[in-house]
């Protein structure tokens, strides 16, 4: 390396393609060369007597072409030195030549940062200031691009010196309609700096640059704020990000680049649901939704449409408190079944991805219930209470039950009906345990009544927590207890299976008597089992879970007068002739059909699929994305049969998937935490981030620094303009000389 006592400027050009033109600065001495060649030599006596004249003028008139021809030819050279954009860099410092720089560009690619104040976005404003960032770097800077998202995407794998390259990348960046994960983007640059700062890469010095709108859905990290961690999980996560970022900042500048703004008021959709899983032609469908606020001024009558199919079917209007929410409410009878795209829409704002929500409600003209009877008769009063009057009209019911035995269970075809219900089963092979646990997978619903036909050791086995099929319990079966219980606690109306019965005392519910069942274990670690409803002295009575996309129900005694305490003699419940027991099987039922991620609730980012028939073998399912573009998947094998997943769900709004002659519909919408575009204060965020608002992202570097010469080009025009008045005025004083 060459020392220097004094740091050198290297002088530079912006558009060097600019600088062919100077070839254009022979022209005047062409032309006069020219000029020369058109005269020949004719002998004239009356010439002679103006050579002695001419003579004594000849040097005279050479130095004033030559002049001429000098300054038009600066005057060339000045336009196109200006043209070229001139820069100056410095290269040295006092002990010596610095290496080139490698910089981390990290733009924050969550839906938040589709805000417009005016025509521009804050992530079309991101995008431009980091090309402007690449294209104002030096000669031998290297760069990486990192979109902060959920998961972060990593551009390029190795750093690239192709600036051009890298603007392009930046310009065809597209917003996904996902949040940020902070955490895993500083796990991804850590990565990419490791990977570039040995001795041999030619890098003594590393920059990031974080381009975002600093929204506390994305930095509002408990480590990184001084807020609790909500979970052990969530503590270690955060812990893990505070710490990444001391280790990056002493590897690496960090800079983060403020492109938000200070007021950035928003509205959303933040809920839309049915309050059931399906609806019929034949009655009207009841929808709710929610819309909030996220501003510091109530909005006074808002509209909020409600669509079907893309059309406007009906409006109301809302007043939403300052940073609050409001619920609506609106009925919708369907003419024809089908899956149907249900919509609620708001006014348009600066941020518009969130004035959306959408479901795909399936209407069907009946509902099919397998009901496995494990003895005959076992299901006979569950299937009166899903169908009371199946010959009488009017009382229609969209419920249609299909009772099947125990041995009948090995060929039955889940994917056919809307729920399967297990009636005093006395075992299930481990077989028709994996068909059960994958047809819940998929989004099935399995209630499971018990009885004295029952296995209890065998159930927990096969169905249990830690059996080789998976989980399909919520709960492990305990001991048999003859305690009669003369009323159900429902816990205060919490779980949606009895909210229904808040204010209904008369339905007798409360009142419910259960002589024997089996006491219902919920392991420690199971998070997601609910006691729905108990019995007077606290044992779990109904108890449900979710598994995979579907809903697992878990009732604690028998759902038919047969089954005897072996004890007493007496029958195990009264509860199928009991007033309450109709609508109790209807609300589990339902409860049981809604799948886990209820309708409208998958979120962008959520991987979809389902199962199709054998005879698509060798097919493909084609993918419509929201923004038109196709794609195609393979079909893969399963337990359950062929499958097809799809995971680039980055856009909210429907997928339409086609496949065996068969269309398929799902709705994702985006996650409501990213909707509130509050900002988090510069004092919340580590001292090792050095922000930096929008215009004030030049290039910095300790070791070498480009300027751009300020006033120089127009300087060159201004020079370029005075040589031309110049050029004008000796002309036509050589001429008026000359005469």
């Amino acid at each position: 390396m060459v020392l220097l006592t004094q740091p050198l400027l290297a002088f530079g050009f912006t558009n060097l393609a600019m600088l062919g033109w100077l070839a254009a600065a022979a022209a005047p001495l062409l032309i006069h060369l020219w000029s020369r060649r058109r005269f020949r030599k004719v002998s004239w006596a009356a010439v002679e007597f103006l050579r002695a004249a001419v003579r004594k003028n000849a040097r005279r008139l050479r130095l004033q072409n030559w002049l001429l021809i000098a300054l038009r030819t600066l005057l060339i050279v000045l336009v196109v030195l200006a043209l070229a954009e001139p820069t100056s860099q410095r290269i040295g410092q006092a002990r010596g030549v610095a290496a080139p720089t490698h910089r981390v560009i990290v733009i924050d690619g969550s839906f938040s940062m589709d805000f417009k104040s005016d025509e521009q976005s804050l992530f079309e404003r991101a995008r431009q200031l980091a090309r402007e960032l690449v294209e104002g770097a030096s000669v031998g800077d290297t760069f990486t691009l990192v979109v902060m998202g959920q998961p972060p995407k990593l551009v390029y794998p190795r750093p690239s010196p192709d600036k051009a390259a890298v603007v392009r990348e930046i310009s065809a960046l597209k917003l996904s309609h996902q949040g940020a994960d902070l955490s895993a983007t500083l796990q991804v640059i850590r990565k990419t700096l490791d990977g570039d700062s040995g001795s041999g890469s030619g890098v003594d010095q590393q920059e990031v640059y974080f381009f975002t709108d600093l929204g506390r859905a994305s930095w509002q990290l408990p480590e990184l704020t001084g807020r609790p961690a909500t979970s052990s999980g969530d503590q270690a996560e955060m812990s893990s990000a505070r710490q990444q970022i001391a280790e990056l900042s002493a590897i690496a500048r960090l800079i983060v680049v403020d492109v938000g703004q200070v007021d950035m008021p928003n509205r959303a959709v933040v809920r839309l649901a049915s309050r059931a899983p399906f609806a019929t032609p034949r009655t009207a469908a009841a929808l709710y939704g929610m819309v909030a606020n996220y501003s510091g001024v109530a909005e006074t009558a808002l509209p909020v449409q409600l669509l079907v199919e893309d059309v406007v079917v009906a409006e109301k209007t809302v007043d939403i408190a300052p940073r609050a929410e409001a619920s609506v409410d609106f009925t919708h009878r369907f003419q024809a079944p089908g899956n149907h795209k249900v919509s609620l829409r708001i006014a348009g704002d600066g941020l518009t991805i969130d004035n959306t929500r959408s479901l795909i409600l399936p209407v069907k003209e009946e509902l099919q219930v397998l009901c496995v009877a494990g003895r005959p008769g076992a299901a006979s009063y569950l299937a009166r209470a899903l169908n009371p009057a199946p010959s009488d009209s009017a009382g229609f019911s969209p419920l249609h039950p299909v009772v099947i035995s125990d041995g009948e269970l090995v060929d039955a075809n889940f994917d056919q009906f809307d729920c399967v219900v297990l009636c005093n089963v006395p075992q299930l092979t481990k077989s028709e345990a994996s068909q059960l646990v994958e047809y819940l997978r998929k989004g099935g619903g399995v209630i499971v009544f018990l009885g004295d036909q029952v296995l209890p050791d065998q159930y927990n086995q096969t169905l249990g927590e830690g059996s080789a099929t998976g989980n399909l319990l919520p709960a492990r079966l305990g001991d048999l207890a003859s305690r009669p219980s003369y009323g159900l606690d429902p816990r205060d109306y919490r779980h949606p299976i009895v909210e229904v019965f808040e204010g209904q005392e008369r339905a007798g519910l409360l009142t419910t008597p259960v002589a024997c069942y089996y006491q219902l274990e919920i392991p420690e670690d199971h998070q997601h089992a609910q006691t729905a409803v108990a019995l007077e002295n606290g044992d779990p009575f109904i108890v449900t879970a979710p598994v995979g996309r579907g809903r697992s129900v878990l009732v604690a005694t028998a759902c038919d007068l047969d089954s005897v305490d072996p004890a007493t003699g007496q029958p195990w419940t009264t509860m199928p002739a009991w007033p309450s027991f109709l609508p109790i099987v209807r609300e589990m039922l339902l409860y049981a059909m809604g799948p886990a991620d209820a309708l409208g609730a998958r979120r962008v980012g959520e991987p979809i699929g389902a199962s199709v028939p054998g005879g698509a073998f060798g097919q493909e399912a084609r993918i419509e994305r929201p923004d038109k573009q196709v794609d195609a998947v393979s079909l893969s094998d399963s337990p359950g049969g062929l499958l097809w997943t799809y995971d680039q769900t980055d856009l909210s709004e429907v997928y339409t998937v086609t496949v065996y002659n068969t269309v398929k519909k799902f709705a994702l919408n985006v996650d409501p935490a990213e909707s509130d575009l509050a900002r988090i204060g510069q004092e919340e965020l580590p001292p090792e981030l050095h922000i930096q608002k929008d215009g004030q992202a030049a290039v910095t570097s300790t070791a070498r620094q480009r300027v751009q010469i300020a006033g120089l080009q127009h300087a060159l025009l201004y020079m370029a303009l005075l040589l031309a008045l110049l050029d004008v005025g000796l002309a036509w004083s050589f001429r008026k000389g000359a005469a």
